[in-house]
């Protein structure tokens, strides 16, 4: 063996040893993985303040998780309920379960807007104030002889026209379709009573270990439920499940996708090498390849996307392509083989397929998805690790001949080979290229596209249904769209906020809208509480005379008109920071969000918004209101990434065709491009034929089918006429390929899925034109 063989095979194995050694390692401790949506998404909106509201809100309503635990007996459900939620507390996922809601303090209430009421008042109010039909004596008999008057909430010497009660009636803390019986959220359909308990995470609802102690404590609290009240039935829904479900899915598919590559490359190298240590050399040249990539990923950033999980066990067969070429060449060597030589005849070859692989996986790196992105790192660093294993490691280690006859072992291949050239004799090879694009056509007519981001990531159906349950038994709505408001101060914001409001309650009484929540609901601005304050004294506190006499005609003593008035004019406004230091604000602080702990603002969420027009009509003319709808804004992304596409493609294609041009003969070079020039083509149309949808992930594909799909042309004329085992190589290696894409069109992940398909179609049509790339034998 020369010195420098063995020196860069001691170089590389320890450079393999270093990246083998940094995945143990991540192993022992946990591979992070990334299962939120979002962080596989970029930044679309105008400005990070606007991502940063979204992950926020992501993150406070992401992990919460809602159960509806349903019995047939009204008078036992509660106690179904409380069982369920017992179970639930025993685990080590929830920081916090609620089955019962703890009876309200009268006093909270009234200790956070009581000192500020004067400054209160509904709209109801406030109409009919502004309109001067309020009759002061008529509001204070009203509020005696009412069946919640001298029960209220609010001291009746302290309000006794009743503008707090009404306020605090008012305030938007309502439970949807649900009713409050004996501290218990409850609905009644179909002869069933549900119940709602509500639980909160210990930790984010994308954090493996969080994500398996939920669905470990839901699963075990439901048996033992279920145990005890076989008639009881549970529903649930939250982030968490969704996560734990998709990676679940992505495991499998990983198992499926990686063993069935395996199994398929071994049971193909024995049929064609019958070489034990080829099959263990090709092995761990792809798991260097994968160990490299993996190590530059965690090295890098510092964890895993689902995404790249599933896509790098379908590395595997493309990263053994280039040890199939050099195992067919010590094949065909015979009892010649020379491991240096071999590897000088492969070299060009094996580069070239290398670069242009490279070259389009270098594209997708270019796309501002982080997922597709880390998707491109993994197989820059995979496939050049593995090349390298091939060029570097493989010629120290493969040094003994091949026993086997290399003309018995290829005879099928070039049997093969030869007729398929045969029907492509003459100008044959033109006319199947021109009729296979021309039945390719009217598929293309019947192409349609589809952006939308949620095909990024399968949604468990299961989980769908019981989601779409629970909403419709509570009436709790949620949408992904929100509005961002932002100013200068916390008035400006709540001014703007109010403003907004004003706006989205025309909506929702015109039917565009179920519901919103903001905070001016909770905190009016101080300009608006200053003008009920201004209403209240033209109307009610004119005079002390007009308010003593209106109090005494209902019986109140003369120091209770004098007491209001004193507080009436004592009456400070209520802030921001008064609502959030109170315990009442805590489902809503997310709302309120500062902006690096400086500029104010605040979100107002959306239910069931019926009419996206209408809805993004609502920040006309509102300076510092922003619309935020990251699933549309991803998806307009998309769509523009998918429609620039078919340029792109044409460019790559060009590029690789100058590459080609530089190594080979113009003609040659024609030729070598054709095979997947028609595989593009072909592909396409089956699409279209199959109704399968146009999407960026199809067109990340179809760029790939580029690099790849035209090694294949490139090994056949690169061993033309010198090498049998050379064409049962190149089929070794699109099989083993064509293994891995397969099953990855097969994935739960419909992104990734159409990914795959686009590969696995180009690259069989360009395997199957690859002897155009040969001449065509002439005559018959």
């Amino acid at each position: 063996m020369m010195p420098d063989l063995r020196q860069r095979a001691l170089l590389w194995s320890a450079v393999a040893f270093a990246a083998v050694a940094v995945c143990i390692y991540f192993v022992v401790r946990g591979v992070p993985l990334e299962t939120n949506l979002l962080a596989l998404l970029p930044a679309t909106e105008r400005d990070p303040v606007a991502e940063e509201a979204v992950v926020t809100l992501n993150n406070a309503v992401g992990n919460r998780v809602v159960f509806l635990v349903s019995y047939p007996e009204s008078a036992m459900a509660g106690e179904v309920a409380t069982r369920f939620a017992d179970s639930l507390k025993k685990s080590a996922a929830f920081s916090r379960v609620i089955v019962r809601l703890p009876p309200m303090d009268p006093a909270m209430p009234l200790a956070l807007y009581g000192p500020h009421r004067f400054g209160l008042l509904t709209e109801d109010d406030r109409a009919q104030l502004a309109s001067g039909q309020f009759d002061a004596s008529r509001a204070v008999l009203s509020r005696l002889i009412s069946p919640m008057g001298v029960g209220s909430i609010t001291p009746l010497e302290e309000d006794p026209f009743g503008f707090l009660a009404h306020w605090l009636a008012g305030l938007p803390t309502g439970t949807g379709a649900l009713s409050l019986t004996d501290g218990l959220l409850v609905t009644r359909e179909n002869g069933r009573t549900h119940v709602l308990v509500l639980a909160q995470l210990k930790g984010s609802s994308f954090d493996n270990t969080i994500q398996t102690r939920a669905v470990t404590a839901f699963e075990t609290a439901r048996k033992t439920l279920h145990d005890a009240y076989p008639d009881a039935r549970v529903l649930h829904t939250g982030t968490v499940f969704y996560a734990a479900a998709a990676r679940a899915d992505a495991e499998r598919d990983v198992d499926r996708i990686a063993l069935g590559s395996l199994l398929g490359i071994a049971i193909l190298f024995q049929l064609i090498f019958r070489s034990f240590l080829a099959l263990l050399l090709g092995m761990l040249s792809v798991g260097i390849g994968v160990a490299v990539a993996m190590c530059v990923i965690l090295l890098v950033q510092g964890q895993l996307h689902l995404i790249t999980l599933v896509f790098g066990a379908s590395l595997i067969g493309e990263a053994i392509d280039y040890s199939i070429q050099y195992f067919a060449t010590n094949l065909d060597a015979g009892s010649q083989w020379n491991a240096e030589t071999g590897l000088v005849r492969i070299r060009p070859a094996l580069t070239l397929a290398v670069t242009t692989s490279l070259l389009s996986y270098a594209l997708l790196g270019l796309l501002p998805f982080p997922g597709i992105a880390q998707i491109a790192l993994f197989a820059l660093a995979g496939l050049t690790a593995a090349y390298l294993s091939v060029i570097w490691l493989l010629p120290a280690l493969l040094t003994r001949a091949n026993p086997r006859d290399p003309v018995a072992a290829t005879r099928w291949a070039i049997h093969l080979l030869e007729k398929w050239r045969y029907l492509l004799r003459d100008h044959r090879a033109f006319w199947v290229a021109g009729v296979a694009l021309l039945m390719s056509a009217p598929g293309w007519f019947q192409l349609k596209s589809d952006d939308d981001i949620r095909m990024m990531v399968a949604r468990s159906p299961e989980l769908g249904t019981e989601e779409t349950a629970i909403r419709r038994l509570t009436g709790f709505e949620s949408d992904s769209r929100f509005f961002l408001i932002r100013g200068a101060s916390d008035e400006e914001v709540l001014e703007r906020e109010g403003t907004l409001v004003q706006r989205l309650r025309a909506l929702k009484h015109e039917g565009a809208l179920n519901g919103y929540q903001s905070v001016s609901d909770f905190v009016p601005s101080l300009s608006h509480q200053a003008e009920n304050h201004a209403l209240l004294a033209r109307t009610v506190f004119t005079t002390p005379d007009a308010l003593g006499t209106a109090l005494e005609t209902a019986g109140f003593r003369p120091d209770v008109a004098t007491d209001l008035q004193d507080r009436f004019r004592a009456n400070t406004p209520l802030t921001v920071d008064d609502w959030l230091s109170s315990p009442l604000s805590t489902p809503y602080r997310h709302l309120w969000q500062p902006v690096g702990k400086q500029q104010p603002a605040s979100l107002v969420t959306l239910a069931g918004a019926h009419q996206p027009q209408s809805i993004a009509a609502a920040t006309l003319n509102l300076p510092g209101v922003t619309l935020v709808d990251k699933v549309s804004s991803v998806s307009a992304l998309l769509g523009r990434y998918r429609t620039w596409g078919g340029p792109v493609l044409l460019a790559v294609g060009g590029v690789i065709f100058l590459v080609l041009a530089w190594h080979y003969p113009l003609r040659a070079a024609a030729r070598v491009m054709l095979p997947v020039v028609l595989a593009e083509g072909i592909s396409l149309g089956i699409f279209g034929y199959i109704g399968e949808s146009v999407t960026l992930f199809a067109i990340m594909g179809w760029g790939l089918t580029l690099g790849i799909g035209i090694n294949y042309a490139i090994f056949l004329y690169e061993g033309r006429g010198r090498a049998p085992s050379t064409t049962a190589g190149v089929l070794l290696s699109a099989a083993t390929t064509l293994l891995s894409f397969g099953l990855l069109s097969l994935s739960s992940m419909p992104a990734l899925r159409q990914f795959g398909l686009a590969l696995f179609t180009g690259i069989a049509i360009a395997v199957v034109f690859a002897p155009l790339a040969l001449e065509q034998k002439s005559g018959s």
